[in-house]
């Protein structure tokens, strides 16, 4: 039998992400309008699915393993093509997936939960990140 954490509207959010994800790098090269246009909607969905789950209560760990391994996927892809275009940088963009890849593996292994939840011991800075969603929001959405 099929659980019904697959069909929780953030995870059906996140389905349609990867996507959009996949749908962007189809153009990657070849039409800047429609690789931009999908992955901008990819990004959207990724702020959806987060807030779709703390209200409609359906948070899992499937969800949450969806949303990060898109996440690395799409960081991943989109370093690979900026090597492409600018191939005097593919150290440092190497450099930045090691990064991203070790960082958030190591908080999961070290603390064995996301790094979105603000703890009192946290830097100010970190607090201030990820307390509030609107910044947090803003941040991600302004890195894309």
């Amino acid at each position: 039998m099929v659980s019904k954490i697959y069909t929780y509207v953030p995870n059906i959010i996140g389905y349609f992400r990867v996507l959009f994800a996949i749908l962007a790098f189809m153009y990657s090269h070849d039409d800047f309008i429609k690789f931009f246009v999908f992955y901008a909607i990819s990004a959207l969905l990724d702020m959806a699915d987060g807030h779709a789950a703390r209200l409609l209560n359906q948070c899992s760990q499937f969800g949450a393993l969806l949303d990060m391994v898109t996440d690395r996927c799409t960081t991943i892809a989109l370093m690979v093509v900026l090597s492409h275009f600018y191939p005097a940088y593919t150290n440092v963009y190497i450099s930045l997936i090691v990064l991203d890849i070790v960082s958030h593996m190591a908080r999961l292994w070290t603390r064995g939960e996301s790094h979105k939840i603000v703890k009192p011991n946290h830097l100010k800075i970190m607090k201030v990140y990820y307390g509030n969603k609107y910044f947090l929001a803003f941040m991600c959405f302004a890195s894309y």
